[in-house]
């Protein structure tokens, strides 16, 4: 991982190999997200990133492709972009409940607050 990682120099630094690959990801059939999910998976497993914990992650490969290919390439490479532009911002972690049916194309995000707790604005 880069040192300035999470860093506004991250993106400035990378921005217009960043956007070449946004661009790219947002063209792709939620066929080929899936495809490179798995073939990214297999590779990274295991492998330190700041953006994974591979202990504590339910996602295995299946799950994670099921849900990255409902996405698709344009919602993912919103996604990705977010992150690559402001991380420090957009970090604060995937939602408590993940719903998906593959057969009909939908997926659900949902926070899980206690009576104590509140959503934040990000």
């Amino acid at each position: 991982m880069p040192l300035d990682f999470g860093t506004k120099d991250f993106y400035i630094q990378r921005e217009e190999l960043i956007e070449a690959r946004i661009a790219e990801i947002s063209s792709w059939s939620g066929e080929k997200v899936e495809e490179e999910v798995v073939k990214r998976y297999d590779f990274a497993k295991g492998k330190h990133n700041v953006l994974v914990s591979w202990d504590s992650v339910r996602l295995n490969q299946k799950r994670l492709s099921d849900i990255a290919s409902i996405i698709g390439g344009e919602k993912l490479s919103k996604i990705l972009g977010n992150y690559a532009r402001d991380y420090k911002y957009w970090n604060h972690g995937m939602p408590d409940l993940i719903l998906w049916c593959k057969e009909t194309g939908r997926v659900k995000f949902s926070e899980v607050k206690s009576e104590n707790d509140k959503l934040s604005d990000v």
